[in-house]
């Protein structure tokens, strides 16, 4: 990178011209460009000063830069150009970019438009300014992702608002083959999930994973949002993917009480099977999530489903050595004699097996015996 010996308050002083674009110094940067300094020199990111300027704002240096020659469409190390930089921050840099013919479809690394990072970062009036210079509203990065992807991942409704109005593709699909509305649910939108449900929004649009948007409402708590898709005709036993499982498997595994309570109330099977036959029961007992366990006994759940190995969910709670699941299950008449298939291991075996003595005690309490057989 080419440095100038430069006079500053009496001082000389080797600088360069990025140095001075990052200063922010328009008499600097005037005086290298007079200089002979190179508008369109990289340094090790290669990144070029009018970069640099777009990225900090300077919109009377970016004009600076371009009078002298500077290339729009240089991208640094990461592929992004100086339009992008210019919409992560700067209306009017932007506004100057575009007038002097930036490519407004230009992509970085990973395919992301202006308009993308416009949303990512929040830059409303940026996005509109795109929007009036033609940006296509469905371009698409590495991920798949569109601007309306970007929006629902933020709690702005002004965003999804303005692109829902221009026309976006609300039922569009990532790689993951997930909709704004998985973003919206993901992250917890409510209002944002009530707009995009407003607007005709697949409700039970299901990714590559078969979650629904309720399956990630739910396996976060968001109740106001589990709530709304529920009262909009949301299914409640919706059977995810691989595992087959519903947003009650996943609030019994994570622990989201008030969300699973929420769907038994609206009518979510206790009793639903995975693609292992596995109930919200084993789930909720495998990881010791006592009071989800005992809300799901309540409303009848079997205390005796077995799963495809014929582990029932007192299996489970002993082999992880949850003594409190344990405990309550015997309290509901768990069966000990429970064999899984492969090696006929009873609730007691697998305690023995896995070293949870506690739970050991426990078991032999219930059924002396047991313990004897099971020598």
């Amino acid at each position: 990178m080419s440095l100038y010996c430069i006079v500053i308050g009496g001082n000389i002083v080797h600088m360069s011209l990025h140095d001075a674009v990052r200063e922010g110094n328009f008499g600097l940067v005037r005086m290298l460009l007079q200089k002979g300094a190179n508008p369109n020199e990289r340094n090790k990111n290669k990144t070029t000063p009018l970069y640099l300027a777009c990225l900090e704002g300077w919109d009377h240096i970016v004009r600076l830069l371009l009078d002298h020659g500077a290339d729009m469409e240089a991208a640094q190390k990461f592929g992004s150009k100086p339009l992008h930089a210019a919409c992560e921050r700067s209306l009017n840099v932007a506004r100057l970019l575009l007038e002097k013919g930036a490519n407004v479809e230009a992509k970085d690394s990973e395919g992301r438009s202006p308009l993308q990072i416009a949303c990512k970062n929040g830059r409303l009036e940026v996005m509109q300014l795109l929007l009036d210079h033609n940006a296509d509203i469905e371009s698409k990065c590495s991920e798949m992702k569109t601007a309306l992807h970007w929006a629902c991942r933020r709690d702005n409704l002004e965003f999804v608002q303005l692109l829902l109005d221009c026309g976006a593709n609300i039922n569009a699909k990532d790689d993951n083959e997930g909709t704004p509305l998985h973003f919206a649910c993901e992250n917890g939108r409510l209002k944002i999930i009530r707009l995009l449900l407003d607007r005709g929004a697949e409700i039970n649009a299901q990714d590559k994973n078969g979650y629904t948007g309720m399956h990630l409402t739910a396996s976060m708590n968001y109740c106001n949002s589990t709530q709304l898709l529920i009262d909009r005709g949301g299914d409640v036993n919706a059977k995810g993917g691989a595992t087959g499982w519903t947003p009650l498997h996943l609030s019994c595994k994570f622990a989201r009480y008030q969300a699973a309570r929420m769907l038994i109330n609206s009518g979510a099977s206790v009793n639903s099977r995975g693609k292992q036959q596995m109930t919200p029961l084993h789930l909720a007992c495998a990881y010791g999530h006592v009071e989800l366990a005992r809300l799901l006994l309540d409303r009848k759940a079997d205390v005796e489903a077995k799963t495809t190995l014929n582990w029932t969910a007192l299996h489970l709670a002993c082999r992880s050595g949850r003594l409190e699941a344990a405990s309550l299950l015997l309290q509901r008449s768990a069966s000990l004699d429970a064999k899984t298939n492969e090696d006929e291991l009873t609730p007691l075996h697998m305690a023995c097996q896995y070293d949870q003595l506690e739970v050991v005690w426990t078991l032999m309490q219930y059924s002396p015996l047991q313990f004897f057989k099971s020598s």
